[in-house]
């Protein structure tokens, strides 16, 4: 609407009437041949199912549509219309019993008859049933043409757009018309109005009518002359004014021109003034000659609390009476006068400095600056200046050059060297030892990168002898970043180089005695098994050979015999053991092990005794095959201690192990047995290595007591740990737990109830056959006796192959086939039975072959290194006999 009012006149009456003739013109074009169109199509459709229907009644007259005279006849009736198209005749049974254009009604879809326009352009569709009394008998469809009602309606649309044409013509000519003869004069008293809005108050409107516009053209001609008047008298009163208004200006630029110069220097010199007393970080007060001061001299006292009974003001004035004797000095000798002075406040008190001096003739200005922090930094300076000076280690500060700029008395003191020799030296004048340089070089490439570095060097001291020097330097930056000096502090660690170097031979010394040791204790070990190997066995021999002969006394004497035998051989190895838990010197072979396993084999060897003793021994396995990283010789041999002592200290009842995972993910080993039970005075020491179960009154039971010191410290090692419950009289629980991270992988299984598993642990091994062929056996062992005693053993159960070395032993190997090998570990020559073993396992016809590797030594590590190096089992001296012969059974029967 504001466009549209913007418009001139001219355009807005061109912009109605156009719009009034587009408007007719549209709804004639539009409009009215729709109807006519509709009304066509109407008439049309009337007349295809007028025909539909007069040609089905003309054949139905005759009462059979398969009367062909009807059929022509009505055909004949139908093709008289000549928007004829089609003609097709049915029967009840859908058949065409007569057609006059059969193809095109096919193509078109003759049956679609239910929008008679709409379904194919150009053609409109009928159809009538074809009645013979009541009944249908036939159906006739009929199509006409619309192209002659689409040639009319095409003749109406031109007829109509050409009214319309020449309607908008006449709209056009009449706009023209109107506009001309009603926006000239108004465009005649414009361009007059602008002429005047010039200046042009002569120009007149011109009156060429009568009308309205003719009577405003005369009145404004009246008020223009008007104006012209009013306006000569104004430009003569305009003169007049504007030569006083002149004049009066002139005078008072003058007067600004003065007073803007008077104010543009006040307003500098007041800003000198502020620029100086905003530079001053200071109090300044002025006093002239009458005592007046400016500004108050209140202002000297800062905010805070007074730790007087004066107010801000008294105290103020009683500084100004202590200083009125100075004012007048200053004067006086033309000098400042210089006064501390400090006001105690209730948290502090705070020290100031006034500076008087003399202003002028008669005034003074007073300079007050606060020193507090000034005085307290010089006291942390003195301070910090004394300790430096008293420190007892050595103190150097050097500039960024590494030039020495202060040294502290200790440096003299260490070195020799007084401040005033070593002022402005280099530092790397004192270097000594040229293996440093790579020292030197760390050092100064770490404290020029702005880091600490502490370190060791050797220095040289003004006599000429050196020393170890520790040092520590530290770079100091300045305001902008960069390191401006380094402080060094050195002391003299010569002394300590001497112990150092001394524990560090002792230290050597007993790593050589610990090595020592271990020789020597695996020899006597070795002297100890080997010959204890042979008694054992030969007295095994022996009583087999004699069992059936000896009576019940006799039989207790070599029961005797063997418990002996084997508390001995147990606590050599529990001594071993220890031994090296406790010198450092034994490596922890961590692999993957299957826990259900070693628990079996544990109850299997304990399995006999319990027996003897009539004991029920059960594994109550809630984990299944878990599978854990550990040290399989040493678990074997806490759990082997845990259930013999179970099975030692229980008379009656059953020792029973469970195996379970608790809510923190940890593995526990509960044994727990109805023996004698554990006093509560005893379990706080049990775990020590010098508190065997014999100590405690009422046990009368064999035992060196280093069976649990060896349990804790193997579960230390691994991250577990071993707790005890128990009473004395109601037997014991141990119970092992293991860390979670040992877990490999586990596989759960119900719960199985406490004796269920005691058969399948109890039962008896499969035994040999005697009826068939004896294996072949090679025992490669250096002992003569041991060798012999080999062979007499088991002579019965294998053809026994000795060597006394690896070369008669691959010489046995390659001329006989030998089935089971049985190799000492340490042999007497450069191989031993371990290079023999890794040397066989190359040999096709070999590398599957059992062998079974015994040693005299039973370090822990012995086994993982037997195994490691291609054997089956691994047993160390003594052997057990019947233990030895079911082993070698299971692996030649393939059970292992």
């Amino acid at each position: 609407m504001k466009l549209f009012a913007n418009l001139s006149i001219r355009a807005k009456l061109t912009a109605v009437i156009s719009l009034l003739f587009w408007t007719v013109s549209i709804f004639i074009f539009i409009f009215f041949p729709a109807r006519q169109r509709d009304q066509a199509n109407e008439g049309l459709i009337r007349q295809t199912k007028t025909l539909a229907r007069t040609t089905a009644q003309w054949v139905g007259q005759h009462g059979s549509i398969q009367d062909d005279d009807a059929r022509h006849q009505a055909l004949d009736h139908a093709d008289d219309d000549d928007l004829l198209l089609y003609v097709v005749i049915l029967d009840t049974q859908e058949n065409v019993v007569e057609a006059i254009n059969r193809p095109t009604a096919e193509k078109v879809d003759y049956r679609s008859t239910d929008d008679p326009l709409g379904a194919d352009p150009g053609i409109c569709k009928a159809y009538a049933h074809i009645i013979s009394g009541d009944e249908i008998i036939g159906t006739v469809y009929i199509g006409l043409s619309t192209k002659e009602v689409l040639a009319q309606m095409e003749d109406i649309q031109t007829s109509i757009a050409i009214i319309s044409l020449i309607i908008f013509l006449i709209g056009v000519v009449t706009v023209i018309a109107v506009s001309t003869v009603i926006t000239n004069p108004l465009r005649n008293m414009v361009e007059t109005v602008e002429q005047i809005a010039s200046g042009d108050y002569v120009t007149r409107a011109n009156v060429s009518s009568q009308d309205e516009v003719g009577h405003l053209a005369f009145s404004f001609n009246q008020m223009v002359g008007n104006l012209k008047n009013a306006y000569d008298e104004l430009e003569n009163a305009n003169s007049t004014l504007e030569q006083r208004v002149s004049d009066r200006t002139k005078e008072l630029n003058e007067e600004i021109n003065e007073r803007r110069r008077i104010e543009d220097a006040l307003r500098e010199s007041e800003s000198r003034q502020r620029a100086v007393l905003s530079a001053l970080p200071d109090l300044m007060l002025l006093r002239d000659g009458k005592g007046i001061y400016s500004p108050d001299p209140v202002l000297l006292i800062p905010p805070g609390d007074l730790k007087t009974d004066m107010t801000r003001e008294q105290y103020a004035w009683s500084l100004m009476a202590r200083f009125e004797p100075h004012f007048d000095t200053a004067l006086a000798r033309g000098e400042v006068q210089v006064q501390e002075y400090s006001i105690p406040f209730i948290d502090m008190t705070r020290y100031f400095e006034a500076r008087i001096a003399p202003c002028g003739v008669d005034q003074t200005v007073t300079i007050v600056r606060d020193i507090t922090e000034r005085n307290e930094a010089q006291s942390q300076l003195t301070l910090q200046s004394a300790a430096l000076e008293a420190a007892a280690n050595a103190i150097v500060i050097l500039d960024n050059e590494g030039k020495i700029i202060w040294v502290n008395p200790s440096y003299t003191e260490l070195t020799g060297y007084s401040f005033d020799e070593v002022y402005g030296r280099d530092i790397r004048q004192f270097d000594v030892d040229p293996e440093d340089n790579n020292v030197q070089k760390l050092m100064w490439d770490t404290i020029t990168a702005g880091k600490v570095w502490h370190g060791e060097l050797v220095r040289r001291k003004k006599n000429g002898s050196t020393y170890y020097e520790e040092q520590t330097v530290t770079p100091v930056r300045d305001q902008l970043g960069g390191i401006s000096q380094y402080i060094a502090i050195k002391s003299d660690i010569s002394e300590r180089k001497k112990i150092e170097q001394s524990l560090i031979a002792a230290k050597e010394s007993v790593e050589a005695a610990d090595k020592l040791k271990d020789a020597f204790i695996a020899n006597i070990s070795h002297g100890i098994r080997t010959p204890l190997y042979i008694m054992i066995g030969y007295l095994n021999h022996i009583s087999s050979e004699l069992k059936a002969g000896l009576n019940e006394e006799q039989d207790k004497y070599f029961g005797f015999v063997f418990e002996s035998a084997d508390r001995l051989t147990k606590s050599i190895d529990l001594i071993l053991d220890i031994s090296r838990l406790q010198t450092g010197n034994i490596e922890f072979q961590n692999v993957e092990i299957s826990l259900r396993k070693v628990i079996e084999d544990q109850i299997l060897e304990i399995k006999s005794l319990a027996e003897k003793k009539n004991l029920s021994l059960a594994f109550d396995n809630q984990l299944g095959d878990v599978r854990i990283r550990a040290d399989e010789g040493f678990l074997a041999k806490s759990l082997q201690s845990l259930l013999e002592n179970a099975v030692k200290f229980t008379r009656k009842g059953y020792v029973e192990v469970r195996l379970y995972i608790r809510d923190t993910g940890e593995i526990s080993i509960d044994i727990e047995d109805t023996g004698v039970g554990i006093s509560e005075d005893y379990q706080s020491k049990m775990f020590q290595i010098t508190t065997p179960a014999n100590d405690v009154p009422g046990h009368a039971f064999e035992g060196v007591g280093l069976g649990l010191a060896l349990v804790r410290r193997y579960l230390e090692q691994v991250g577990g740990r071993i707790i005890v419950k128990s009473a004395r009289g109601v037997g014991s629980i141990f119970t092992i737990t293991l860390p979670e991270q040992l877990i490999v992988s586990k596989e759960n299984v119900p719960q199985v109830s406490k004796f269920v598993r005691k058969e399948k642990i109890t039962q008896p091994l499969p035994q040999p056959d005697d009826g068939r062929k004896l294996p072949n056996l090679l025992v490669i062992e250096d002992d003569a006796d041991t060798r012999q005693f080999m062979k007499i053993t088991l002579r019965k159960h294998y053809n026994v192959y000795t060597a006394e070395g690896v070369g008669d032993a691959n010489e046995i190997v390659m001329n006989r086939d030998v089935q089971i090998v049985i190799a000492d570990v340490s042999l007497g020559g450069e191989e031993s039975g371990l290079d023999f073993v890794s040397d066989i396992r190359k040999i096709p016809r070999y590398s599957k072959i059992p062998v079974i590797a015994v040693t005299a030594h039973a370090f822990a590590s012995d086994r993982d290194r037997c195994l490691a190096a291609g054997c089956n089992r691994y047993f160390s001296k003594p052997v057990d006999h019947a233990v030895l012969l079911r082993t070698m059974e299971e692996l030649l029967a393939g059970v292992i």
